[in-house]
């Protein structure tokens, strides 16, 4: 069960990356038409192209789109039918806030992400059309960090960030990969009363390593 739940943690968060990415690209657009439209170019064929090639930059972007909604599809669909279960009961919560639990949020903010600041874009990114994919917390593309930052982060750093989570969930029985399983298949609105975290941690630890 380790495997698929990490195959599934990967996909999830290739997917917010996804989004994210979108999300960055068509802020430049937008600001890069607004800085046009308050001081225009007095070259406007140099002013043509800069337009041309962020909407092209965001287009392919956006045509990666299918691919990593299939290897989240694909992770999902390989869930024994329990997990399955859980993990589609949590998803489909109408409040949007599945991702909003404490070892998500504690994660984000431990990373650096817009938990550890005011700004509230976790919280809002819940209110996403509902079945909308790709909600979630802030990856290495969240447009909001690269603005408090400064500047974005060079494809290979970007590269090494992921390298180095999936490094952190496959070593065994890490907690980084239980927390990540706590959030994702403990039910949100259990309907009888929930065991002590202790004991429900452990159970998913008995779990995992059956595999």
């Amino acid at each position: 069960m380790s495997r698929l739940a990490i195959e599934l943690f990967i996909a999830e968060h290739a997917l917010r990356e996804q989004t994210q990415r979108e999300e960055t690209l068509n802020h430049r657009a937008i600001a890069l038409q607004k800085a046009i439209a308050i001081d225009p170019d007095p070259d406007p064929d140099r002013t043509q192209l800069e337009i041309r090639e962020a909407d092209e930059q965001l287009e392919k972007v956006k045509r990666q789109r299918p691919k990593k909604e299939q290897g989240l599809y694909r992770a999902v669909s390989m869930l024994r039918p329990t997990w399955r279960a859980v993990y589609d009961s949590i998803k489909d919560d109408d409040d949007g806030i599945w991702f909003m639990c404490e070892e998500m949020v504690q994660d984000c903010s431990d990373r650096g992400g817009c938990c550890s600041r005011g700004c509230g874009c976790c919280a809002r990114r819940r209110h996403l059309s509902k079945g909308e994919k790709g909600k979630g917390h802030c990856t290495s593309e969240c447009w909001c960090c690269i603005s408090c930052r400064g500047f974005d982060l060079p494809e290979e750093e970007k590269e090494e960030i992921a390298s180095y989570m999936k490094r952190w969930l496959e070593e065994f029985s890490s907690p980084y990969l239980l927390n990540m399983a706590n959030a994702f298949f403990c039910p949100l609105k259990p309907k009888v009363k929930s065991k002590p975290k202790a004991e429900s941690q452990s159970t998913l630890r008995r779990l995992f390593e059956r595999g």
